[in-house]
């Protein structure tokens, strides 16, 4: 392996196959027999253009199994049925910010099979129904102890006068302030927003009276 070849290595990361491709068994065996003349992981990547982290977890299941072939699987494959994907969609559209491994898991205790390998699976079928990701807007909410408490107080001074009164009171905002990943329809716009490295903060009073 000349040195130019390994030194321009990275260049050749653009062509080589996502992580998530399943590499057939003549890969494989490729990678342990160049493995085994010596060949350091970065030099096999920049021969059989598969990912270095894929090379280490090859040669280490070879070294564990003794073989390259893939394992026998445990059971027959998931089929995600109207009812299951009905049911996706009915838990992305009452909770936007849902993960697919809460999906899974809601789907294991519903239809009684697991689904904690699925989660890939989950996905592609929330983006064939036409969800995206986009960041959601935050929105404070009131606790039902907040809404008592306020309706007491009006209750309470119902029949008060309060033209000797001030009202007054302060509200700290965080400009540019992360917010939450939600998935929408594809074609709705989603307007940029400016952000800097430290979150500038704009503290804020008011006051009223009658």
């Amino acid at each position: 392996m000349c040195k130019k070849r390994a030194h321009n290595c990275f260049s050749l990361l653009k062509n080589i196959m996502p992580k998530e491709r399943e590499y057939t068994v003549e890969e494989r065996a490729n990678v342990v027999t160049l493995r085994e003349q010596g060949h350091s992981y970065r030099e096999i990547q920049c021969t059989t253009k598969i990912a270095f982290s894929a090379c280490h977890d090859i040669y280490k299941k070879f070294q564990s199994t003794g073989s390259t072939a893939n394992r026998k699987r445990l059971g027959p494959p998931i089929k995600f049925t109207s009812p299951i994907k009905k049911r996706i969609a009915t838990l992305v559209k009452r909770q936007p910010n849902i993960v697919s491994r809460e999906i899974a898991e809601d789907l294991t205790k519903n239809f009684g099979r697991k689904f904690s390998k699925s989660a890939r699976r989950i996905r592609s079928i929330r983006k064939a129904m036409g969800y995206i990701g986009s960041m959601g807007i935050p929105q404070e909410v009131l606790t039902d102890t907040h809404k008592e408490k306020r309706i007491h107080y009006c209750n309470q001074h119902r029949k008060d006068y309060f033209s000797n009164v001030i009202w007054s009171d302060e509200k700290p905002w965080g400009l540019y302030k992360r917010r939450q990943l939600l998935w929408r329809i594809h074609g709705r716009i989603v307007p940029k927003r400016p952000t800097t490295k430290y979150q500038p903060i704009l503290q804020c009073w008011g006051a009223i009276s009658p």
